[in-house]
């Protein structure tokens, strides 16, 4: 899944919550660039515990919003934040659908 949609300049919601990703192991620069991305919907089957390379994950994907309100940080960039937003405790850049 590297490079996915790296440079989806356009895309404002993203609906990946049919993915299964329990198998992946390369996430590096999948939502990089995405420069007007928002949303990034994910369901019960997104995983990132086989990911061993998650690197750019999201570099300048600076409008990401999870569902509870976690801004993009510059400095977190990997599969750290690759996840449903628990809030302050939990931040990630995903929302539940």
């Amino acid at each position: 899944m590297g490079y996915m949609f790296q440079g989806c300049n356009s895309l404002i919601q993203l609906d990946v919550s049919r993915f299964d990703t329990r198998n992946v192991k390369y996430m590096y620069n999948m939502f990089s660039n995405c420069y007007s991305l928002k949303t990034i919907l994910v369901g019960d089957n997104w995983n990132t515990k086989a990911v061993t390379s998650s690197e750019s994950m999201f570099t300048k994907s600076n409008n990401l919003i999870g569902g509870k309100g976690t801004t993009y940080n510059q400095g977190k960039n990997d599969k750290e934040y690759a996840r449903i937003d628990g809030g302050e405790n939990y931040p990630g850049y995903f929302t539940k659908k």
